[in-house]
Formats: structure tokens, C-alpha cells, sequence
């Protein structure tokens, strides 16, 4: 786990979206009803999340 975490300091989500969306996928953020950030959505070329 250690390994995941220091190879995920430098990752940029911002970038990372902005590169998903030139390719033609969204990105939308997955929220509980609380507020609480879960995760993502990324939808498809095709329209499928």
C-alpha cells in the first residue's frame, strides 16, 4: 500500500480529467446524499457510466 501511495503523490485529477475529456469520456463526481465524496463516474464514448 505504501508503494500505491508514493507513486500516487504526483497525480493531478484536474489533468487527469481534462486528458479523459480530449479523448471523449466526462467525469463526474459520485457524492452521498451527506455530501460526502465516494468517487466517480466516467462516462463512455457510448453514453454508459
Amino acid at each position: 500500500m505504501d508503494d500505491v501511495l508514493k507513486k500516487m503523490q504526483g497525480f493531478d485529477l484536474t489533468k487527469f480529467k481534462e486528458k479523459l475529456g480530449k479523448r471523449g469520456f466526462k467525469v463526474r463526481e459520485a457524492r452521498a446524499s451527506n455530501g460526502k465524496l465516494n468517487g466517480y463516474y466516467v462516462t463512455a464514448r457510448s453514453g454508459t457510466e
